[in-house]
């Protein structure tokens, strides 16, 4: 009997002890990583950052992004990851998305979330912003890392931006620069205007890494919508990822989390069918008219009849008024004029509604051009802008016929209505500028 007892005593205190260092083992577990500043608002977190001459560390995230949740599990709770961060920043997770079960925490953040994404352009999940201790975004980069990575990225947002930025590109140069860095620095080069150079990362990171990607990897949302990001520069229509777009656009929009397939597409199909064909430099190729009916049946037989009323007649318009073309510019915007009866807040001329539009087209040529028998043809576009538009803002279009008026030497009928324009729009300091101009004398457009 005492032996039995003996040996139930020790099986106890063994269970004990391995229930002891199970919990001391997650305990410890549980204190490697980032440490996470919680409860606190965005205001008192820049607070402390500045308190402490901390960095900030965001990670930006979404509850649907498995990529996010990868993160989670592998990088922010690794040790070093953690050893590198915290003593040196101070990291918040910002939910991005919003959903029934958010609580308080969550809830307190989404005004904050939004300015995010607005103010410092957050493009797909998870996204990294790193601020620092005066609370302003010092780097920002995007997608999934591993540890070693991830720490490397922090090295960055603690360098200088200008070194930084020369460094990367040095590395690139050199082609010692990883493929996973590519993205950032294509995007950060464009945001500095360096357009080129943009473009030359870009190009790299689709051509030596995306091209040669198989499987589901090729078409994920982070590398799709880097495509897109440069699809102007980087894709062409015999591209597998244009065909992906082509053929499954809602799949793409899906996968990325946005609706822009359907641009995607568009943007091809005209860079190659209108752009490469009748432009050089921006400018038009030759002095000849472009066969436009050639174009369109290319395009009708590629793309199929709705992309015909998608270019057509736009950009006849923009040809004609990049040449200087204005009685053939005038035609065209005839004849969009009657494909889509203008009506108040339509929308079917332009994407800023009917009457704003009509009133572009008048503007456009009015400063451009000083014919008055093709200055009285644009009178009409603007009078039926003023008819739709019978808001304050419509006082902007009676500030175009007063100046169309003025061009064509009708000065007196013009002051008339430049100064019902002027209260129509509560003395508008342009509109009332414009109408000194005209009782001095002076042109309204621009000399050339």
């Amino acid at each position: 009997m005492y032996q039995f007892r003996r040996s139930l005593c020790l099986i106890i205190i063994c269970l004990s002890l391995c229930i002891a260092n199970n919990l001391f083992a997650q305990a410890d577990s549980a204190g490697k990583g980032i440490k996470w500043v919680e409860g606190l608002s965005w205001e008192q977190v820049k607070l402390k950052a500045l308190n402490e001459n901390r960095f900030i560390f965001v990670d930006a995230y979404a509850t649907w992004c498995a990529p996010c949740k990868k993160m989670d599990k592998e990088v922010y709770s690794n040790e070093q990851v953690g050893n590198a961060l915290n003593p040196q920043f101070i990291s918040v997770r910002v939910q991005m998305d919003q959903t029934a079960k958010d609580d308080q925490l969550v809830l307190k953040w989404y005004t904050v979330a939004k300015q995010f994404e607005t103010q410092y352009g957050i493009e797909g999940y998870p996204s990294f912003l790193f601020f620092g201790p005066d609370g302003k975004l010092v780097y920002k980069a995007l997608g999934m890392r591993n540890a070693t990575e991830f720490i490397e990225l922090t090295k960055k947002a603690l360098t200088n931006p200008e070194d930084r930025y020369k460094e990367s590109i040095i590395r690139f140069k050199n082609k010692e620069l990883d493929y996973l860095s590519m993205p950032d620095l294509a995007r950060e080069a464009r945001q500095r205007k360096d357009k080129q150079t943009a473009i030359e990362i870009a190009g790299e990171f689709k051509q030596k890494y995306l091209d040669k990607l198989e499987g589901k990897e090729a078409f994920s949302g982070d590398n799709l919508f880097f495509i897109a990001d440069f699809s102007w520069d980087i894709m062409k229509s015999d591209d597998r990822y244009f065909q992906f777009f082509y053929n499954n656009p809602a799949m793409a929009d899906s996968i990325m989390k946005r609706t822009i397939s359907q641009k995607v597409i568009q943007n091809i199909i005209y860079k190659e069918e209108i752009v490469d064909k009748i432009y050089t430099d921006g400018k038009p190729l030759s002095s000849s008219m472009p066969d436009w009916k050639k174009i369109q049946e290319i395009i009708r037989k590629k793309y199929g009849q709705p992309y015909i009323k998608m270019f057509f007649p736009d950009n006849q318009i923009k040809y004609f008024a990049i040449a200087h073309d204005w009685k053939n510019y005038i035609k065209y915007v005839n004849e969009k004029i009657g494909m889509y009866s203008p009506k108040v807040n339509g929308r079917a001329l332009g994407p800023y509604g009917d009457s704003w539009t009509l009133n572009h087209y008048a503007w456009n040529l009015f400063l451009q051009c000083g014919d008055e028998k093709l200055l009285k043809k644009t009178l009409r576009w603007v009078d039926m802008a003023i008819k739709l538009d019978t808001s304050s803002y419509g006082a902007n279009y009676i500030d175009t016929k007063a100046n169309i008026l003025y061009r064509m030497n009708r000065v007196k009928e013009a002051i008339q209505l430049q100064e019902f324009a002027v209260i129509r729009s509560r003395s508008d300091k342009a509109i009332v500028e414009t109408l000194k101009k005209m009782k001095a004398g002076l042109p309204t457009w621009q000399l050339n």
